[in-house]
């Protein structure tokens, strides 16, 4: 290739001017691509030269790079839509989790209370329950002194109705035995075997409530009797016969006198046990309704702490359930967060690089079409490009490009 063909080389002030544009941080972040267009560009000569070729090599390579900056930001329209889809999700999923969340304290407090209100209703009952036992322990306990005392006062009665009711037997037997063996003159006679048994009965069975009176002559029909002496003629009978000073009609009324307290004591004593075996039967029956009311309410309290104690295990399920629920939700929430902060930040990062790729390239393409005089739009005046033998000589010449590349790769 002669020299005649090779342009002249461009200003070294214009090349200063070139470099100083190359030192933009846009352009500072494209060296690699810029390195790339040069070699794709001095490929694309070498190809045109050796094939005797019309079009202008560089040409092709700003096509490419434009394609390449078209591509990229196209690209980057697609991963923003991605982004703003993926920036909705974040935003929905952590609403949709804090709204759970809130939810799950909620419902936490609540399932909490009712645990909390269950248990102490469950020790309540159980206090209550336990009163109720010793209440019924208690009426079973007087119900068995009562029974006992009733027994005991049962045993006493029947031995005091059956004393009274032989004393007053033993004194009709006596009254009618003196009735019968009343003497001709009045007075008591004491000879009669059987006026004797029944004044002797009388006297074991009542002596001590007798009058002194009758209690002289039950003392004197208990005395052994003499033994009647041997008659010495006829007539001597009277004169033998045991006689006392009070007369047996007397000694009758006293006995009914006695017999009459004692059917009156009997009578008295009846009643008593009438009144006490029915003031038993009125409080065995209070005892036995208030014993049975008890029951009832323990086994109510019983019921219904049963029942509470299934609500507190199922509130305490549910309660477990939920606190999972939270935890989970708290988990993916944390990490829900952390992802959504990581993707934007690697987004905001990518976003930078690919600006920067794509100002680089724009760039690129604007140096390149500038030192080559290559123009990728139609001039208002059209010219002939330079030739692409002078372009290679120009980059093997140190060009302003490659002086910017290397003061780029310095920087």
């Amino acid at each position: 290739f002669g020299s005649s063909n090779l342009a002249p080389p461009p200003r070294r002030r214009a090349a200063s001017a070139e470099a100083r544009a190359m030192k933009t941080p846009a352009c500072r972040r494209s060296v690699l691509g810029l390195s790339l267009a040069l070699g794709l560009f001095r490929d694309a000569a070498g190809r045109a030269l050796v094939r005797g070729g019309t079009g202008h090599p560089v040409t092709k390579v700003i096509s490419m790079m434009q394609e390449l900056k078209a591509k990229a930001e196209e690209e980057g329209k697609v991963e923003e839509v991605a982004f703003g889809k993926f920036q909705h999700w974040c935003k929905n999923s952590l609403s949709t989790l804090s709204k759970a969340m809130k939810e799950g304290e909620e419902a936490t407090e609540e399932l909490q209370g009712k645990v909390d209100s269950g248990k102490k209703e469950i020790e309540s009952l159980t206090g209550e329950i336990k009163e109720l036992e010793e209440q019924l322990a208690d009426h079973d306990v007087k119900a068995a002194d009562a029974k006992a005392v009733r027994d005991e006062e049962k045993a006493t009665y029947a031995q005091a109705s059956a004393d009274m009711k032989l004393t007053i037997a033993a004194c009709g037997e006596a009254i009618s035995a003196l009735q019968a063996s009343r003497p001709a003159g009045g007075f008591l006679d004491l000879s009669s075997s059987r006026a004797r048994r029944a004044l002797s009965q009388v006297a074991a069975v009542a002596g001590d409530r007798a009058s002194d009176k009758l209690g002289e002559v039950l003392r004197a029909a208990q005395e052994p009797e003499e033994p009647r002496p041997k008659l010495i003629a006829g007539g001597d009978r009277e004169a033998h016969v045991q006689k006392y000073s009070f007369k047996s009609g007397s000694v009758i009324e006293m006995l009914k006198e006695l017999k009459q307290d004692f059917e009156d004591e009997l009578v008295e004593a009846d009643k008593a046990e009438t009144n006490a075996e029915n003031a038993y039967g009125l409080e065995k029956q209070a005892r036995e309704e208030a014993i049975s009311a008890a029951q009832a309410s323990k086994t109510e309290k019983e019921d219904s702490k049963g029942a509470i104690s299934g609500d507190v295990a199922a509130w305490k399920g549910e309660l477990q359930g939920v606190t999972s629920d939270y935890a989970a939700d708290k988990k993916a929430m944390a990490d829900t967060e952390t992802s959504c902060t990581t993707k934007a930040q690697e987004w905001k990062e990518r976003s930078a690089i690919r600006a920067g790729e794509i100002e680089a390239l724009r760039v690129a393409s604007e140096i390149l079409a500038k030192v080559t005089g290559v123009r990728t739009e139609a001039p208002e005046n059209p010219a002939l490009p330079p030739s692409p033998v002078a372009l290679l000589q120009l980059v093997k010449g140190g060009s302003p490009v490659q002086k910017a590349i290397e003061l780029l790769r310095g920087e």
